[in-house]
């Protein structure tokens, strides 16, 4: 077994040889990723969404790696893949065993995570150093937690129906709802003020709930300097204003075909003439497994209506067989779609879940929203 110590040594004698002026060094600690694992560092092509292998490394003795790359100016993804499994850039996955990674501002970073939650994983150095940065950090991580509580909480609710676990979830929603409720403001003001960052970009990107605010964020990115709008964050920043102009209120519902729970191909042409509720969800999604209580209440007030059909489409599901088991758990009685290669998801802009979108029967976008802030509203267009 190689040591701490021997590993220290051989990092510093890298560090001390001679390297090209933009090389950059990663040095990352996996626990539980057994030696001969490989670290890929991959960023996409906003225009074709083709990924490119910027630089890779084998993780080492007690999963240490070295990476040299000399990528910067952007963000990418590390990917974690196991001795053995598949390492085709096209079947990669952003889950568990991959983290979304500033490149700009460094020469060096750190990073320390588990195998099985490395986008969990603690980055120090560059732009990580920024009291902003280790605060959204610190709301992504806390969040996860709260997460899966609420996952666990809402599966043994809707086996048990127990009125104590019901209230626990409650509340730790509600603790979620307060840890995320400043993270908007907090990205923004970082945006503002760092207009020169290409990160600055890719956190406009990453923001969700854009739709209801699109002349405060189309300020936003055209206040960043000109390099940044034409960098490779700041293009699929405009790609990105550029699908919500076209899937916004009043804009044409992009046609799709995915597979239903039972294995049949849905498109969505094939509801023309009726009313259509997309209900986009996580079987991951606490909030989205709390709020299926409502729309099962929803879906019995309208299920012998011919004029409405609602469709729930699977989002960023790591394996078919949670989305199926959640189904199953939470007792979704509607036509259910798998978005399994996530193009629906991004061709109708949506940045988190739960969202509802209601289409009208010759196929324009009427409002897209919470579903349970929209329920209301459905019930107004469809005169119930």
């Amino acid at each position: 077994m190689k040591k701490p110590a021997v590993f220290l040594f051989l990092l510093l004698s890298l560090l001390s040889c001679t390297h090209k002026q933009t090389t950059n060094v990663i040095y990352g600690k996996i626990e539980g990723a057994a030696p001969g694992g490989l670290v890929l560092l991959v960023r996409t092509d906003p225009q074709t969404s083709e990924r490119i292998l910027l630089d890779q490394t084998r993780i080492t003795g007690e999963g240490e790696f070295l990476l040299e790359t000399e990528a910067t100016g952007t963000a990418a993804t590390l990917y974690y893949v196991k001795a053995g499994e598949d390492t085709a850039l096209e079947n990669l996955k952003p889950g568990r065993n991959s983290l979304m990674i500033f490149l700009e501002g460094y020469d060096f970073l750190t990073l320390k995570g588990e195998a099985g939650n490395l986008f969990l994983a603690e980055v120090q150095g560059g732009l990580y150093t920024l009291p902003d940065i280790r605060q959204m950090n610190h709301i992504h991580r806390e969040g996860f937690r709260l997460q899966q509580q609420i996952q666990y909480l809402s599966g043994e609710v809707q086996q048990t129906g127990d009125l104590d676990m019901r209230r626990e979830m409650q509340e730790i929603i509600t603790q979620a709802r307060a840890l995320y409720e400043p993270l908007p403001s907090l990205q923004r003001e970082f945006i503002a003020a760092h207009p020169e960052l290409a990160s600055s970009a890719w956190l406009l990107r990453q923001e969700g709930g854009v739709q209801q605010n699109m002349e405060e964020y189309e300020k936003l990115f055209l206040a960043l300097h000109p390099e940044v709008r034409e960098s490779l964050a700041g293009q699929e920043v405009q790609l990105f204003i550029d699908r919500v102009r076209g899937t916004g209120v009043s804009g044409k519902a992009p046609e799709f075909e995915l597979a239903s729970l039972e294995g049949n191909q849905v498109k969505l042409s094939d509801m023309k003439g009726k009313y259509v509720l997309l209900d986009f969800w996580g079987s991951w999604c606490g909030p989205c497994r709390a709020a299926a209580p409502k729309l099962i209440e929803f879906y019995e007030e309208v299920k012998d209506r011919e004029n409405i059909v609602i469709v729930g489409i699977g989002c960023w599901e790591q394996n078919a067989d949670n989305w199926r088991q959640a189904i199953e758990e939470d007792g979704l009685p509607w036509l259910q779609l798998l978005d399994a290669t996530r193009l629906v998801t991004e061709n109708y802009v949506i940045t988190s879940v739960p969202h509802a979108i209601l289409i009208s029967p010759e196929g324009i976008i009427l409002k897209r929203d919470h579903p349970l802030a929209l329920l209301p509203e459905v019930k107004q267009v469809i005169n119930m």
